[in-house]
């Protein structure tokens, strides 16, 4: 297996000129809000327990909605999924991204490592619970890995190819 570091670097240009990462302390909730919005076990377990939440803001379903040239069709007349806005069913990944960026109290510029499996377990493991941990170490390291690559693959990723 190779390691990330050896395929991808991070791109100064889309890191203030740094080369590594660098998380400063950012003061003021809209600059904050502007943060990747990340999250712990606990509030994994939450967001996947709440599911999406609904459209914020939004008008009375009494009132009558405003007709444009864009959509002529009445909410009342839409079908159910297009009436709130074509909103993902609950623990979608799509709208539980959504709901984590808006809500998130961890928030940073680059999301916090993982904590490796089993490591705050104290002992040694035997065989077979040691090749669990390590089976869950390598599918770590394949999420980071696919991460990463989509990430240099996106215009403005914050990583490239050496």
């Amino acid at each position: 297996d190779t390691a990330i570091n050896d395929i991808y670097e991070i791109d100064p240009a889309q890191n203030a000129g740094l080369e590594y990462q660098y998380d400063e302390v950012v003061r003021g909730r809209e600059k904050r809000k502007r943060l990747i919005g990340g999250d712990c076990d606990d509030c994994r377990e939450y967001y996947e327990a709440v599911g999406p939440m609904p459209p914020r803001l939004q008008p009375p379903l009494w009132k009558s909605p405003v007709k444009n040239s864009h959509n002529p069709v009445p909410l009342s007349k839409r079908c159910p999924h297009h009436r709130d806005g074509g909103t993902t069913k609950k623990g979608s990944n799509t709208s539980n991204a959504a709901h984590k960026q808006n809500i998130s109290r961890h928030r940073a510029a680059w999301a916090r490592g993982n904590t490796p499996p089993a490591y705050w377990d104290i002992g040694f493991p035997d065989t077979q619970r040691a090749e669990e941990i390590n089976e869950s170490a390598r599918e770590m390291q394949r999420k980071k890995m696919e991460m990463v690559e989509m990430e240099a693959a996106r215009e403005g990723g914050r990583y490239r190819r050496k």
